[in-house]
């Protein structure tokens, strides 16, 4: 297995920002560091 990073992102409701929760594994399958995060002024992608 080599390093990975997992980003989940939820929207929060009635706004324009998203909340994001990052998790960094290494190769031996450990957590290296996770953070919580949030994102201001997201826009519709579609």
């Amino acid at each position: 297995m080599e390093d990975m990073t997992l980003l989940y992102l939820q929207p929060v409701e009635n706004s324009d920002s998203a909340l994001a929760f990052s998790i960094n594994v290494s190769a031996d399958g450990k957590i290296d560091r996770s953070s919580l995060f949030r994102i201001d002024k997201m826009q519709d992608m579609l």
